[in-house]
């Protein structure tokens, strides 16, 4: 049953690549994943690779999210350079180096996270610095305000236009201002020579100055968010599940399961149950099937329709 749903699950999850892909604006973030090596002796460290794209502006109710994960052995760049070459757009991430190349060779617009920016920190706040206990506090500013414009386009039913028109100017009139704070603390910080490069505090300030570009990205583009938490949370289920099942049996099942967990991920994000839609769409899908019908999000809006008319 599991290698039917995968097989078929396969069309539907190639239709649901050619979707996002075309899509201005992607996420993509990776976790380990240990397997069973093929001769069946020992274990190879491979990974996950997850990538999200987003139908709507952030907050909106209608908004749409779509995650895809894969699995391959391989950390390195030529993984995304082959995932996104059909991609056109603003690529987020978190600082890893091996999305460098892949954004120049690409021609994509990286944009930075946050909260990855955020983490060595909280690291130097936990070993007692009172300057990063600053710097977090000014950071905390950022969410801050993203929480609130959510709640208003929520609150005020704000179509999607309005809402990113929103993002937009709370962006440029609030956002900025507490960057420049940011940004004339890291400026102060980097002149006190005594911070050393390799101490917590030396390392946080590093990886501010070295990201800071890409996290500017968000200032002027409403539809790229303040951090990439999204996407963590999409493999956050398998970071709790290889406390359970540890290993996956073989390379093709560590496939399969990546497929699973697309679709499953997908269905949970939307609100849909999963054996319900699998159910359906299972019985329909073949080669010449309309496959952009049998997506998650676009049987999901199917159903809702069909729910109205009903009612």
């Amino acid at each position: 049953m599991v290698q039917v749903v995968a097989e078929k699950g396969r069309l539907i999850l190639a239709q649901c690549q050619k979707e996002m892909l075309a899509a201005s604006h992607l996420q993509m973030d990776e976790t380990p994943l240990t397997v069973v090596a093929e001769e069946g002796h020992g274990t190879k460290r491979g990974f996950l690779w997850v990538y999200r794209a987003r139908i709507g502006p952030l907050g909106h109710p209608a908004t749409i999210e779509m995650v895809l994960m894969e699995f391959h052995f391989s950390r390195g760049k030529a993984v995304p350079c082959g995932i996104l070459r059909d991609f056109r757009g603003t690529l987020q991430t978190d600082g890893y180096a091996g999305y460098d190349e892949v954004v120049k060779n690409l021609g994509l617009l990286r944009a930075g996270c946050w909260s990855h920016c955020r983490r060595p920190w909280k690291a130097a706040e936990d070993h007692g610095s009172v300057e990063a206990t600053k710097m977090i506090g000014l950071m905390q500013g950022l969410w801050r305000l993203e929480g609130a414009i959510q709640k208003w386009i929520r609150k005020k039913g704000l179509d999607p236009n309005q809402a990113r028109e929103l993002i937009r100017r709370a962006r440029a009139k609030t956002s900025t201002r507490i960057v420049a704070r940011i940004a004339a603390y890291k400026a102060e910080l980097l002149q006190d020579p005594s911070i050393l490069p390799k101490s917590h505090l030396g390392k946080a300030l590093t990886t501010m100055k070295n990201q800071w570009e890409t996290l500017l990205v968000f200032l002027s583009d409403p539809d790229v968010e303040l951090d990439t938490n999204a996407s963590e949370r999409a493999i956050r289920n398998v970071a709790i599940g290889r406390n359970n099942w540890r290993v996956a049996g073989s390379p093709r099942g560590a496939r399969v399961a990546a497929d699973l967990f697309s679709l499953i991920g997908m269905c949970k994000s939307l609100n849909i149950d999963p054996h319900e839609y699998l159910t359906d769409v299972l019985e329909r899908v073949s080669p010449h099937a309309d496959l952009a019908a049998l997506t998650p999000w676009a049987w999901a809006q199917a159903k809702r329709r069909s729910t109205a008319n009903t009612n």
